[in-house]
């Protein structure tokens, strides 16, 4: 079996063992794959690579660039499902902001980066300095922008590839990072914690803390927060 240059592989190659549960797409692979055959690699996407890796349900709808940096990779969304509420990836090393084909993007949790849930290719950079800001944690909607600029988060939503109706609203969970919430727009709400079906009063405590549920309607939202920490400290 042989392939031209110019010809492309759009699904995974079995019998052809170069990184774990590897996936190849859109690039095309030169040479003979027969048994144990050599053949060079022009290019070749992974589930998993050294220092990233797919996120929980994501190994089979993304595949991953092997030029993979500590704090950068590129990442190819293959397929969306209701299945999985966004694609996403996980990085090994620890970061405080990221950016999405250069764009400012805040939905994130820990050290998973969460992408649209869009077919494409995007290039994620995380940034390891610098002031944590407020974020998105986890939506079901689709995020088309989530982008902090002072002490604004601007949040726009909408429904889902999968969705053949209109949502009337979406809960968007949001890391606060040490400040509160001022303001939402666009008839955005704050959902009280005691609202919710939590397990115990210290999941209610760790909660109140280091987030805040928004009730938020498809389209764009500014919220705005005010700094606690810097606060607390000027009241010192």
């Amino acid at each position: 079996m042989s392939w031209d240059p110019k010809d492309s592989i759009k699904k995974p190659v079995k019998g052809v063992y170069f990184y774990p549960d590897p996936h190849w797409t859109d690039e095309a692979i030169r040479g003979m794959v027969e048994g144990i055959h050599t053949f060079d690699i022009v290019a070749i996407w992974v589930v998993n690579s050294i220092g990233v890796k797919g996120g929980i349900g994501s190994q089979y709808i993304i595949a991953i660039r092997d030029n993979v940096a500590s704090h950068s990779c590129t990442v190819k969304v293959l397929n969306v499902t209701p299945y999985v509420f966004a694609p996403s990836v996980v990085f090994n090393n620890d970061f405080v902001s990221v950016k999405v084909n250069g764009e400012e993007w805040r939905y994130y949790e820990g050290n998973t980066v969460y992408l649209p849930s869009r077919k494409g290719i995007y290039r994620v950079e995380t940034i390891a300095k610098g002031k944590r800001a407020p974020h998105i944690l986890r939506t079901q909607a689709f995020v088309k922008e989530a982008r902090w600029d002072s002490n604004t988060l601007t949040i726009d939503i909408e429904n889902p590839p999968w969705y053949n109706y209109k949502m009337p609203f979406y809960m968007v969970g949001i890391g606060v990072e040490g400040y509160s919430v001022e303001s939402v727009s666009n008839g955005g709400e704050i959902i009280p914690f005691d609202k919710l079906r939590l397990k115990n009063k210290v999941d209610l405590e760790k909660m109140t803390k280091t987030g805040v549920v928004l009730k938020l309607k498809n389209g764009k939202a500014k919220v705005r927060f005010k700094d606690e920490k810097n606060l607390s400290r000027l009241l010192k």
